[in-house]
């Protein structure tokens, strides 16, 4: 079961963050949200409320996208998997 998230912006951001990429969530963050890294270490500082940005509706987005590169991996995985069992009975 997962956690409730944090009511605050900077906290949802080091969740979603977290969940995403683990300790490389500082580094990695930025890249996925399309903002620098000054732009997310001042929202992490409270500087969100100055965002003209909808902070939450771009987590929603990195999500999505997350989601969908990962089902896409799946795909491959198993496609390979399927090879490679399919080899060992010849």
């Amino acid at each position: 079961m997962s956690r409730s998230l944090p009511k605050d912006p900077p906290g949802r951001l080091e969740a979603v963050g977290a969940a995403l990429y683990g300790s490389a969530c500082r580094s990695s963050l930025p890249a996925g949200l399309k903002v620098s890294r000054n732009t997310l270490h001042e929202w992490l500082s409270g500087a969100w409320t100055k965002a003209r940005r909808d902070i939450d509706g771009d987590l929603i987005d990195l999500l999505d996208r997350e989601r969908d590169a990962c089902a896409e991996r799946g795909v491959e995985i198993t496609a390979i998997r399927r090879q490679l069992v399919g080899g060992r009975r010849s």
